[in-house]
């Protein structure tokens, strides 16, 4: 079974409050540096909070950073819940040198023992080692060191990038994760669910995605059963934009929705109020990214 984690922000609506039971995924680099989970309304079933050391404006800067923001973040967190903590760790960037992706993928190891020997010792805590790599000896050799660590969940970061420039060498990375047999797995920073689809037999356990606001910002709207992304009655603007958004395909009216949004006025997903019919949009998508997933899991092995 795959589970995903929503990507969320303090400019979003509480998903967990309009969709019961999913997960959450929150950056340091996304929130304000005073905010905490006790400031939600609703808590989410299941709780991911990532690193953020790979914000541009250096919102952690080092393992003991990182991990004091994510604890702060957890004020409120109720104990019979759990969270997993991604490590203090920075991705791989696309067409990087040998040399600095050897000493990047060494850094990463470095800080994740930094990370797991400060590591507070509380039931409902897990942490969480992200393996960078963009080759498979890499990766097992960067597997198999973190496991001697004492990490028992893992993640695999860094596919952004190689999804965008090569399917091919994710589903060789996804492949080698199975070939060693890594229990509880998940993969970071995924743009769009299709390209897990055909992966999510085997090791993946979870993984997380922003795809249902970025969408719902650029006035896309999510829909399954088939997935697809369409937009509402384009107005101009849209349509120049549709060029640059090859897979949406315009609609002249919502289609038939049992979200929570639509189900109460199908409409609010467009139309004059632009900055509410974007916020209709975020949990609108939300449910229908966690319902493909869920057709996922209930389709025969």
């Amino acid at each position: 079974m795959t589970n995903l984690f929503l990507c969320w922000t303090n400019r979003d609506p509480e998903f967990q409050g309009y969709l019961p039971g999913c997960g959450i995924m929150v950056s340091p680099a996304m929130v304000t540096s005073t905010w905490s989970v006790g400031r939600w309304e609703h808590m989410p079933q299941s709780l991911m909070l990532d690193s953020g050391a790979y914000s541009p404006e250096g919102a952690n800067s080092s393992v003991r950073s990182c991990l004091a923001a994510q604890m702060r973040m957890l004020e409120g967190w109720p104990s019979d819940r759990e969270a997993s903590l991604i490590h203090y760790d920075k991705p791989l960037r696309p067409g990087i040198p040998f040399e600095e992706y050897q000493a990047r993928v060494s850094e990463n190891i470095e800080n994740a023992k930094a990370y797991i020997d400060a590591f507070p010792a509380r039931a409902n805590l897990a942490p969480v080692a992200v393996i960078h790599a963009m080759d498979e000896e890499t990766l097992a050799a960067s597997y198999l060191e973190l496991r001697s660590m004492g990490y028992q969940r893992f993640a695999i970061g860094s596919l952004v990038s190689l999804s965008s420039g090569s399917r091919t060498k994710l589903g060789e990375l996804l492949q080698a994760c199975r070939d060693l047999k890594i229990e509880n797995l998940h993969v970071l920073g995924i743009s769009s669910p299709l390209l897990l689809k055909e992966e999510v037999r085997g090791c993946i356990a979870s993984f997380d995605t922003s795809s249902h606001t970025r969408n719902a910002i650029a006035g896309t709207v999510l829909y399954s059963a088939p997935y697809g992304r369409f937009v509402i009655r384009p107005n101009e603007r849209q349509k120049v934009g549709m060029r640059s958004f090859t897979f949406r395909t315009a609609l002249p009216a919502p289609r038939p929705c049992a979200c929570p949004i639509c189900s109460t006025n199908v409409d609010s997903l467009s139309g004059p109020d632009e900055r509410g019919a974007k916020r209709m949009r975020k949990i609108h998508n939300a449910y229908h990214l966690l319902r493909e997933v869920q057709s996922w899991n209930a389709s025969p092995t």
